[in-house]
């Protein structure tokens, strides 16, 4: 699978984030998996993986997400030195 955000509502200069992954559908056990998460937004990356419970029994989910490392700052400085916050 494979998604793409954007619009105008991104910082002037950042990319579309992205979300790519394998979606796992199982009808026999009503479950669905997201393997090998990847997602990439303003320069900031994660990766992860996602199942469902048995959908038949109501909405859940189950997984990890980590987040790489970054610094928050940096980001601001990129993306949003033109707005009204200040980074100290």
């Amino acid at each position: 699978m494979y998604a793409s955000i954007g619009g105008k509502f991104l910082p002037k200069g950042a990319n579309p984030g992205e979300l790519v992954g394998r979606l796992v559908i199982d009808s026999g056990t009503q479950t669905v998996a997201m393997e090998g998460l990847r997602a990439r937004f303003l320069g900031v990356r994660a990766d992860g993986q996602l199942k469902t419970g048995d959908l038949s029994q109501g909405l859940n989910a189950q997984g990890h997400l980590a987040v790489h490392s970054f610094t928050p700052s940096t980001l601001v400085k990129r993306f949003f030195s033109d707005s009204t916050c200040r980074i100290s």
